[in-house]
């Protein structure tokens, strides 16, 4: 079980591509907004079919309990 959204790597690219394949954008590019670089870069390199930098630029800022929000769905997903 991942209880961090920082340790979502430790599923590999795979697995996570799998588990989150029918996500929006919208929820993948918010979560990534308060990730950690390291973490930006394995999602980046799991979802090449998404522009996380360009996506979080269009969508300008966002509250932190919209990341952490976003975060928690994904957390949700991966877990289940």
């Amino acid at each position: 079980m991942i209880t961090d959204f920082e340790h979502i790597s430790e599923l590999g690219a795979e697995t996570c591509k799998g588990k989150l394949q029918d996500f929006s954008t919208d929820i993948l590019v918010r979560a990534y907004k308060g990730t950690s670089p390291e973490n930006a870069s394995f999602l980046e390199s799991t979802f090449t079919n998404i522009d996380f930098k360009k996506e979080s630029e269009l969508m300008g800022r966002v509250r932190i309990e919209e990341v952490d929000e976003a975060q928690a769905t994904v957390l949700a997903a991966i877990n289940r």
